[in-house]
């Protein structure tokens, strides 16, 4: 067995050494980073299973990409760090099938150089955990009365969105366009799994219905429920100089809205989200006309309420809003003292901090800047995102990748306002979006892709009620794909276990028509 593990290990050092070679040398401006990182995830692998040396690895990859005149040397080793890191925790290479690679055809090296990753980035299923300690102390100690991380995690981000509706006078440029910090989240989940208490993003903005009343004629506030027509919204939002939080509990409200005469809610929505005009024409009346919307969205619905507002995931719609899936429902009884216990002070302050904060700035133009350094960091963040995306599914809907960078700086920039607004600090007329705060944008985010991604592949007939499968599961059901056309139930069983995936789970799975069909007692096949 040692011989032949030797010879094995020799083959594959071997392989890898002219893989190494071979991708990096090839490499085109535009795509050596991309390029260094999947190499690197691919060493890390073969460096996991103890078959390669990693110093002796590491210095052959820098020394072939220092070759290829890139801007920063010290970028690519960063690139190199990160692949063999995350390389090292892949679970999708394993012995037998590194020796199909070395031994085999050029499609099944091909084939098998494609999947170098198994979604690790994205496991985790929780961020507050990971950024509670970097946030503000007293918004951490408010959040953290919450019991459970669903719920800490749904008050977070309902009050980072409705911050972020407030923040008008506030600009940042990213790739030749202008930005303002608005927000869009829907909250998913079934009957009581607490989407209710996304209520504290809009608390936090109630003191400025008064304001706007007092600053605009006829407004009705800033805050715009979600039961109203096209047209009416339009309007609203024009008296109010296109500022406004949209918010309802209930999503099938603006579903049922958007079917209305004139009403294109979701063409709104995507235009908003890069504050494009909006003009209505109607016989009779005036048109109405909104220049630069700047406006949030926040919304919570069930998954059939889910289902029904999107259809698709690619008509651009879906990518422009943040999704939170809560956990299934459990009950659980919570002591009533919890209740009197309660301390809701850091929200009333907040409330008022809001307010003022608007009012002292609401007529600057305060434009926050992203250095060359952060924006080289969003760069091989998204780079490392996607190619861990593209390992794993044949296809995914790459425009909410390409969004979700929008959205990273939105968060970003928000949590720094959030700072500023606690602290009473001044804005300057110019500010530097600070690296800390990116980092903790990008610890959620990375979640918030989890969860796009999750449910966006799950849209398929939004006539009826499916099941929403996690990451897991759909990697299951992707690997039962790939290596089957049809198959005996308990020849999967195995694989499902692997994964995670209880019993009851594994026969729903099964029997979904959106992957599988049964042939016979036992017995399937794959759609």
């Amino acid at each position: 067995n040692s011989l032949l593990n030797c010879v094995f290990n020799i083959k594959a050092k071997k392989y890898l050494r002219k893989y190494v070679i071979r991708k990096i040398s090839n490499s085109i401006d535009g795509t050596k980073a991309n390029t260094l990182f999947k190499v690197a995830l691919h060493v890390g692998d073969f460096i996991s299973k103890g078959i390669v040396d990693e110093s002796e690895f590491f210095e052959l990859m820098k020394d072939e990409i220092f070759k290829k005149n890139i801007n920063s040397q010290q970028v690519a080793i960063t690139t190199i760090n990160n692949g063999i890191s995350k390389g090292k925790t892949s679970s999708f290479l394993k012995a037998f099938e590194i020796l199909k690679l070395i031994d085999g055809n050029k499609n099944q090296i091909s084939q098998l150089e494609q999947k170098l990753d198994d979604f690790t980035s994205f496991k985790s299923k929780e961020f507050w955990s990971i950024i509670e300690n970097k946030i503000p102390t007293e918004l951490k100690d408010y959040i953290n009365q919450f019991p459970t991380h669903k719920e800490k995690e749904i008050v977070f981000l309902s009050l980072i969105v409705g911050l972020s509706s407030t923040l008008s006078f506030i600009s940042f440029k990213y790739k030749g366009s202008i930005y303002y910090p608005m927000l869009n989240l829907f909250i998913v989940g079934n009957a009581g799994t607490n989407k209710g208490l996304m209520k504290y993003g809009k608390i936090i903005t109630d003191e400025l219905d008064s304001v706007f009343s007092e600053i605009f004629e006829r407004s009705v506030g800033f805050n715009l429920g979600g039961n109203f027509s096209y047209s009416a919204l339009l309007h609203y939002l024009s008296l109010n100089k296109g500022h406004g939080l949209i918010y309802d509990s209930e999503a099938d409200i603006l579903t049922s809205n958007s079917n209305k005469e004139w009403g294109d809610f979701s063409a709104f929505i995507r235009k908003s989200f890069h504050h494009e005009s909006e003009k209505v024409l109607r016989s009779g009346d005036n048109p109405i006309k909104i220049d630069t919307p700047k406006v949030s969205l926040l919304i919570s619905g069930t998954i059939d309420q889910f289902l029904k507002m999107f259809p698709s995931s690619e008509n651009g719609y879906y990518s422009r809003i943040i999704f939170y899936l809560t956990s299934e429902k459990t009950f659980e009884w919570i002591e009533s003292k919890f209740y009197n216990d309660f301390d809701e002070s850091f929200i009333e302050r907040l409330k008022i901090n809001v307010k003022e904060h608007f009012i002292k700035n609401k007529d600057r133009n305060i434009e926050f800047f992203l250095s060359n350094e952060l924006l080289r960091k969003i760069d091989y963040k998204f780079i490392e995102w996607v190619e861990t995306l593209k390992s794993k599914f044949e296809k995914f809907e790459e425009s909410i990748i390409i969004r979700m960078a929008i959205i990273c700086i939105r968060i970003a920039l928000t949590l720094q306002v959030l700072n500023k607004v606690l602290s009473n600090d001044e804005l300057l007329e110019n500010e530097n979006l600070e690296e800390n705060f990116l980092d903790v944008s990008f610890q959620i985010v990375e979640q918030l892709i989890r969860y796009s991604i999750q449910l966006s592949f799950n849209l398929k007939d939004s006539n009826q009620h499916q099941e929403i499968l996690n990451l897991s599961e759909l990697n299951f059901v992707q690997l039962v794909k790939d290596r089957f056309t049809e198959f005996k139930r308990e020849n999967v069983i195995i694989l499902a276990n692997e994964f995670g995936i209880k019993q009851r789970k594994f026969d729903k799975i099964l029997t979904d028509k959106r992957y599988f069909m049964k042939i016979k007692n036992g017995y399937y096949r794959v759609n």
